[in-house]
């Protein structure tokens, strides 16, 4: 489950997409966080949030009941916030204000408000296929590099006459 929310964190933010120069105003900035807001990003934030405070659930049995809860709120109050604080150069950088004004006008769009209603099952969809894939391929990467192991040891070794006391 853990690395299922690590995952899921990857995929989210790699989703965002990037392309390249650097601009930087406060406008530009407010640009990119309606951007991130009409991809619904914070909740996708405290998707996360939630998965990964419940992954640590068992840690949690020695804290009040009500920590967990707490937590969430309190994290929910100020961290998405530093969360934009840190993403929102990363975008600067890769976009432009002009790339960032086509997106907003693309998820506006009738397209784009159904690609961000959709995204979700797109992703849980995508790993569950990407896992699969996975397994598929390190099973094959594992039989390839014990095939060639095989191959190499056997071609390594030297056959040695049969040993003949002197005498």
């Amino acid at each position: 489950m853990k690395q299922l929310t690590l995952i899921s964190l990857f995929v989210f933010i790699y989703s965002f997409g990037f392309s390249q120069t650097t601009p930087s105003t406060d406008t530009f900035r407010d640009k990119v966080i309606y951007m991130l807001e009409l991809q619904n990003s914070k909740q996708r934030f405290e998707l996360v949030m939630n998965q990964l405070i419940d992954v640590q659930a068992p840690l949690l049995n020695t804290l009040p009941p009500d920590f967990a809860e707490e937590l969430k709120a309190e994290i929910k109050k100020d961290g998405f916030s530093q969360l934009y604080d840190l993403l929102i150069p990363i975008y600067q950088e890769h976009l432009s204000e002009k790339e960032v004004d086509a997106i907003i006008v693309f998820y506006e769009s009738p397209e784009g408000k159904s690609l961000i209603e959709k995204t979700p099952f797109i992703m849980q969809e995508s790993m569950q296929v990407g896992r699969i894939w996975g397994e598929q391929l390190g099973q094959k990467i594992a039989e390839r590099m014990l095939e060639e192991q095989s191959t190499f040891q056997i071609d390594s070794v030297e056959v040695l006459p049969p040993y003949k006391k002197n005498e």
